[in-house]
């Protein structure tokens, strides 16, 4: 059979005219990307090297294992909400907090040499200058109250305390009582952990008050072994 070769640029011939013309046959030119069209399962285990143009969609990466990340650093914007820098660390809700939790912000302390005198049964003063004011930095934060002193009475019992803002604290009702005999001076103290919920100036002051016996109590007498009183607080970060 004679082959005819056709060079007239008029011929035109429809994909029926050519039938099963092999991919081989094809040498040189571009194909019009209209003319290619290929699912997945045309273009099997295709190599990732060669997608070299574009970005993935989210959607075509799905379910990516945090071991497949192996270089590289993960913004922390990233890892979670806040703040995230030398002084915070990242929860276990994915917030970043200030570090240091517990720590002591402040301590402020204030003493009383003078001794001090009541027989009312309902707590006072005596204007005994035990009194610590304080600003608290967060309303988080508590206030961990240290008192120490000394007390005599002729015969019965001595309650003591300490108030915020002149008012009674909730739980505070009475944080140490001494009972003495014959004038014989004791030392006492107590401490108390306060929330107050503030960050407004807050005046804490030891209060004492008679128990038992009509005789004068007495706060820091100069005969006790410790004759000056010592209230501190200590603001607690939360």
């Amino acid at each position: 059979m004679a082959i005819i070769k056709i060079k007239n640029q008029a011929i035109d011939l429809d994909a029926a005219e050519i039938p099963n013309l092999p991919a081989t046959k094809i040498t040189s030119g571009t194909f019009d990307n209209a003319r290619i069209s290929l699912d997945a399962a045309e273009i099997p285990n295709l190599d990732t090297a060669k997608i070299t143009t574009g970005t993935l969609a989210d959607a075509r990466v799905p379910n990516l294992n945090a071991s497949k990340i192996t270089a590289g650093t993960i913004a922390t914007a990233r890892l979670g909400s806040g703040t995230a820098n030398a002084t915070t660390f990242l929860r276990g809700d994915n917030t970043f907090a200030e570090a240091g939790g517990g720590k002591i912000l402040q301590v402020i302390s204030a003493t009383d040499s003078t001794t001090r005198t009541t027989t009312s049964t309902s707590y006072v003063t005596s204007s005994n200058t035990m009194s610590v004011t304080i600003t608290p930095s967060a309303t988080s934060s508590k206030i961990f109250i240290v008192a120490s002193f000394g007390a005599v009475k002729n015969s019965g019992v001595t309650a003591f305390t300490v108030f915020r803002g002149g008012s009674a604290i909730t739980g505070a009702d009475t944080l140490a009582l001494l009972k003495m005999v014959n004038d014989m001076p004791q030392n006492g103290g107590f401490n108390f952990l306060d929330s107050p919920s503030s960050t407004s100036s807050l005046v804490y002051q030891l209060y004492f008050r008679s128990v038992e016996g009509s005789n004068e109590s007495k706060l820091n007498p100069s005969n006790a072994t410790q004759g000056t009183g010592v209230i501190t607080c200590f603001e607690i970060g939360a």
